[in-house]
């Protein structure tokens, strides 16, 4: 193989689809690129067996071939090329020669027949999403997956698709996420959970643009593909939490609060804790107010706000980090919240439509 490339072009493609190398494996090819070079492009796959990235450069392709080359070497060494153009040579013994400039490299390559087959899908019949879109919707919903072992699928994020709308739904067992949006797709209802980790790649390749990404799915496998990338990945097994027997939107107490206001009180009564000191903050709505304190072994503190509330006085206490992944990741200036119990969930909903739907479980409080 012989090729001739854009420096900076084929180092930030090596370095996106780095993303999908594990760092920890036993195998040597995983830990490497799998270079194809054919016509005037040259592709670029990483593969970690669980998720996949492949894309394509522009190259002056001088001999077709392929070959595994380490990754984080190979990504080590593009940073820092001096020159606009590279050349990349192989030859029968797998030394690659990359020249640039006055600097020249050989490093030991590996035949890409040990490289594992990539999952082979139909791409047909796709689902479309604008890429700002589905960016917003991952960044809403994503800080609620479970990090934990405990339930494996709640490691990834589910997609619900039926009549013509697509909904992102996340938990991880004391909170819950919905996003939704219309979508053209009107095909057979769909549902299944992608990993967090690759939904994650996905939002740092697609743009903040309208361009769509298309969506292929299978039984087991799905596919993101941009305009220049391409993410393959394994679907999760297992049966999702039923959230729409969870999600009431009959709470007997409202209110209508600025979401930034929300927040920074959440933020400034937080300063008494930290992460060795997790303490519920209590949360009175009443009347025309939001009363929210703190009571740790640093200090105390205590924040009002103004609030439209209808419905009787509650007591009730929250995580402030639930609260404000939450409150971090609306962007409306007003939200609605609605309670029906001191150890019942409380659900944030915009003040119009249901784009959006939050639900945090209360945690207890100690009397103080």
């Amino acid at each position: 193989m012989k090729i001739v490339c854009n420096t900076e072009l084929l180092s930030t493609a090596c370095q996106n689809v780095q993303r999908a190398i594990s760092g920890k494996t036993s195998i040597p090819a995983l830990e490497g690129i799998l270079f194809s070079a054919k016509g005037d492009k040259v592709r670029l796959t990483g593969f970690d067996l669980d998720m996949g990235i492949i894309t394509e450069v522009d190259a002056k392709v001088e001999k077709d071939g392929e070959i595994i080359i380490n990754a984080k070497l190979l990504c080590d060494i593009l940073r820092r090329l001096p020159e606009e153009k590279v050349t990349i040579e192989t030859d029968e013994r797998m030394i690659v020669d990359i020249e640039c400039g006055q600097s020249n490299f050989s490093i030991i390559g590996i035949k890409s027949d040990e490289y594992p087959d990539v999952p082979n899908i139909r791409m047909n019949n796709p689902i479309e999403i604008s890429q700002n879109v589905i960016k917003n919707m991952i960044r809403q919903t994503i800080f609620s997956v479970d990090s934990t072992e405990n339930k494996p699928i709640y490691k990834g994020i589910c997609f619900d698709i039926k009549e013509g709308e697509i909904k992102l739904v996340s938990t991880d067992g004391y909170r819950l996420s919905i996003r939704k949006e219309k979508i053209s797709y009107n095909e057979n209802e769909l549902t299944f959970v992608v990993p967090a980790k690759t939904l994650s790649e996905v939002s740092k390749l697609v743009s903040d643009k309208e361009e769509p990404v298309r969506i292929y799915i299978e039984k087991r496998h799905i596919v993101f593909e941009t305009e220049n990338y391409r993410i393959i990945s394994r679907l999760l097994e297992g049966e999702f939490l039923d959230y729409e027997k969870v999600v009431r939107m009959d709470g007997k107490i409202k209110a209508k609060v600025n979401r930034r206001v929300f927040a920074e009180s959440v933020e400034r009564t937080s300063i008494v804790t930290n992460e060795k000191i997790r303490v519920a903050l209590r949360c009175v709505f009443n009347e025309n107010s939001v009363k929210i304190s703190c009571n740790t072994s640093i200090g105390k503190a205590m924040d009002k706000f103004f609030a439209d509330i209808t419905g009787e006085r509650i007591e009730i206490g929250f995580s402030n980090r639930y609260l404000l992944d939450a409150l971090h990741n609306i962007e409306d200036d007003e939200i609605m919240l609605s309670m029906s119990g001191a150890n019942l969930p409380m659900i944030i909903t915009p003040m119009q439509g249901d784009s959006y739907c939050y639900l945090i479980l209360p945690v207890r409080l100690k009397n103080e």
